[in-house]
């Protein structure tokens, strides 16, 4: 969706918007110059955690080789990056949950737009 860390911020500023059927987007968010984030001296003094642990292993040699570049990339432009554990990322439940709600949710979203299309409220 975005080359760029800057472009994906501004898609997300052209995407964000309030929405009656989800309650979460209906609240006003602060105004927030999202330029200020391209200061190129923004990650001096800032602590950065990855969780290596977890995921390491699990991708493939090119991936590990690009979030390491990554890594180097942060420590350069002056973030101190440390290790970090997420003992839940090797839970394996969690993608039972979100399957299993995903398909009754995915239906009922879908069901919603028919609704609204069959209504004419989605083509206005």
């Amino acid at each position: 969706m975005a080359r760029t860390v800057k472009d994906a911020v501004y898609l997300l500023e052209a995407i964000a918007g309030k929405d009656p059927q989800d309650p979460a987007t209906m609240v006003t968010l602060p105004e927030f110059d999202h330029d200020s984030l391209f200061d190129s001296q923004a990650l001096k003094g800032t602590k950065i955690a990855v969780a290596r642990e977890e995921y390491i292993g699990k991708w493939t040699q090119e991936q590990e080789q690009i979030f390491q570049k990554a890594v180097e990339k942060l420590e350069e432009l002056g973030a101190e990056v440390v290790e970090a554990a997420i003992p839940a990322a090797k839970a394996t439940w969690g993608y039972k949950v979100l399957s299993y709600e995903f398909k009754a949710d995915l239906n009922a979203y879908l069901n919603g737009l028919a609704q609204m299309f069959l209504s004419g409220r989605l083509l206005t």
